[in-house]
């Protein structure tokens, strides 16, 4: 199992049932419900660690099915919070630093949060 996978793996039991997680980067014409998508940035040999060691950087959105400026704002606020809660829950082996405000297909709001993570080659 890949980096990205064992993140949805450990990250998906601690969201909302309620939110739709989708384990890749897709495009989604009409949202109808909160949507988590991710994605992988970079991985990159692990500086002065033992050979095998990598981190990774999953770039991962979250965007809100509402177009209406201020609730979509106020939504995106209390879901950012609740995505961020779940994080930090999986404790130091993922590590976050930004949530960066953006748009997603063009029309809803949503954050990219890249998250690192370092991981051991798997044999």
């Amino acid at each position: 199992m890949g980096v990205r996978k064992d993140l949805l793996t450990a990250l998906k039991p601690l969201l909302p049932k309620s939110w739709e997680i989708i384990p890749y980067t897709d495009n989604v014409d009409e949202l109808s419900r909160t949507i988590v998508m991710f994605r992988t940035g970079t991985i990159e040999r692990t500086p002065a660690a033992p050979q095998g060691n990598w981190t990774a950087t999953i770039i991962m959105t979250v965007a809100v099915p509402v177009l209406a400026s201020e609730k979509a704002q106020d939504d995106l606020d209390d879901e950012l919070e609740e995505l961020l809660n779940g994080i930090e829950q999986l404790g130091g082996w993922v590590l976050w630093k930004t949530a960066t405000h953006t748009q997603f297909a063009g029309r809803y709001h949503a954050y990219d949060i890249p998250l690192t993570i370092i991981t051991k080659h798997k044999e």
